[in-house]
């Protein structure tokens, strides 16, 4: 009960942070969509779609890494502004395609695994697509906290925070799996709704993981102090 309240707060937290700076997340939306999405739509209208894959891949990390940085100053409940958006897609453009890069490499190749064992025959196989499967979920968790922790770190080292996300995974599985079925719900409703993905859900997905992020940390930095001896 208290995991999902936590989440349940963590989420409405969020939902109010939204509101409070609606035109400011509007703008950084829109900004994410435009630099993300705009050149790889108008390749793919224009019969390239593997240039739109590889413009896709280059063009979304980075101002997805400014609408984290955003949120990661808003979650520490700072004051925050639209510039913040530019410093962090500038500032992060390098690291945000190597956890981009790292993510989709690592879910590709637990994907062809599954794909790959299909292939055979026996009772074994169930088993082994669903350890598979499970690792794919369990990497699928861990991009949720990954960049937030990113920024968490003193010293801003990718595998340090792949290692410490993965471990927010491990140690909170009520928790996040709780977190990741409000986002999933979310993202759903806002495709579904169209305006609110074209204005909101990406700053209020960013605001959700870096609040959960924060909060998870300070849980653990309350319970070290708690026993360590005076």
């Amino acid at each position: 009960m208290g995991r999902m309240k936590n989440a349940l707060s963590i989420y409405w937290w969020a939902v109010k942070n939204t509101y409070e700076e609606l035109f400011t997340i509007a703008g950084i939306n829109l900004a994410w969509w435009g630099i993300g999405f705009g050149l790889p739509t108008a390749a793919a209208s224009l019969g390239f779609p593997w240039l739109a894959i590889v413009l896709l891949f280059f063009l979304l990390p980075p101002p997805t890494a400014g609408v984290c940085y955003y949120a990661h100053r808003i979650s520490r409940d700072k004051s925050a502004s639209f510039a913040l958006f530019w410093e962090g897609t500038k500032k992060y453009l390098v690291k945000s395609w190597l956890v981009a890069w790292l993510g989709v490499l690592v879910a590709v190749m637990l994907a062809a695994n599954i794909w790959f064992y299909g292939g055979f025959e026996g009772g074994w196989v169930t088993w082994v697509q669903a350890f598979f499967l499970s690792l794919l979920v369990y990497w699928i968790a861990t991009q949720m906290y990954l960049f937030p922790m990113l920024l968490s770190l003193e010293e801003e080292k990718l595998l340090l925070a792949t290692r410490n996300a993965a471990l927010l995974v491990v140690t909170n599985p009520l928790f996040t799996l709780l977190l990741a079925l409000l986002l999933v719900a979310t993202i759903a409703l806002s495709v579904v709704v169209v305006l609110p993905a074209v204005f909101l859900t990406t700053g209020l997905v960013a605001l959700i993981a870096t609040r959960a992020v924060a909060h998870l940390l300070a849980s653990y930095l309350e319970r070290a102090e708690n026993i360590s001896p005076d």
